[in-house]
Parts: C-alpha cells; structure tokens; sequence
C-alpha cells in the first residue's frame, strides 16, 4: 500500500509538470505558473538535495513567465530572489554561474522597476560570479553594457565610459 501511495503522488508530480508546459505552450501564463506552484508544493514532500535545486530551478521559471510573459516584476523578482535563496542553500551542487545568472536576472527587475541602484548592486555581484565561475566571454560582454547603462542612469559618467569601453572592446575581438 505504501509503495503504491509512493507511486501516486510520484506520478501525481509527473502529470503536474506536465500540465506546466502544455499550457506554457499553449500561452497560458496565469495556468503554468499554478501548476508550476503545484509542482513544487509536491516536491517538497520529498526531503532531498535534487528536490532543492529543482525547486529553485522552478522558481526561476515561474520569474521568468512573470518577466518575459507578464512584465509583472515585482512577482518576477520574488521568485528569482527564492531561487537564489533555494540555490545558495544547496551546497552540494552550487554552481556560480546559475548565481550569477540569478544575480543577474534580479537586477533586471529591479532596473525595470526603476531602483538603479539596487538594480546597480546586483549586476556587479553578477559580474563577479561572471569572472569568478565563467569561462565565456559573452556573458561579462552583456554584463558590461548593462553596467555601463546603470552607471549613466546613476550620473556616474566617468564609470559609465568605462564599462562602454570594455564592452566596445571586446565587440571589436570578437569580429
């Protein structure tokens, strides 16, 4: 019986996630992000490591419909904030380069809700999780745009020329 149960709410979890997608597919945003919600209330009946990083992988997900999909940024950053706290907390599988993607995506909310400087503070911590944990140049390139812009919008123009310049520099290797 118990096996069974086990069963149940494993296939449960499955269809749920299921039911995510098509109807990400399908543009229906307000129905993923329940389902996604579904998903996750259900993993947390499971006390695992892969539980935790699947959980703030959702999160992320769910900040990304609200980002991309609904321009709702004030949810959006709600879950790329528990994300990262879900991220940092699992030290088995820490990845810096997700970090600094989190750290990246939350300065963006906050840049869209026009808070330069909190928006400002993120994107440096994402740049430096950048340098730190990514070989890829194409990642500390975006990043130096967007601080380059958050400096100009903050009127600190001396800065802002200077991550203009290492952004134009490294468009000029790359062609």
């Amino acid at each position: 019986m118990l096996r069974q149960l086990h069963k149940t709410s494993h296939y449960k979890a499955r269809l749920t996630r299921l039911h995510a997608y098509y109807c990400n597919d399908k543009c229906s945003y307000d129905r993923t992000i329940k389902y996604i919600e579904k998903y996750i209330e259900l993993l947390s009946m499971k006390d695992t490591t892969t539980t935790v990083e699947t959980a703030a992988d959702l999160h992320k997900k769910i900040g990304l419909v609200y980002f991309n999909e609904t321009e709702n940024y004030h949810l959006a950053l709600k879950h790329f904030q528990k994300s990262l706290e879900l991220h940092q907390l699992n030290d088995t599988t820490y990845n810096g380069e997700k970090s600094a993607s989190l750290n990246q995506l939350i300065g963006a909310c906050y840049g869209r809700l026009c808070d330069h400087k909190t928006s400002l503070m993120y994107y440096k911590q994402a740049l430096l999780l950048y340098e730190q944990y990514s070989p890829t140049i194409s990642d500390r390139h975006s990043m130096f745009k967007c601080l380059a812009i958050l400096y100009h919008e903050n009127d600190q123009f001396e800065t802002s020329i200077e991550y203009y310049l290492k952004y134009f520099k490294l468009n000029i290797k790359d062609v």
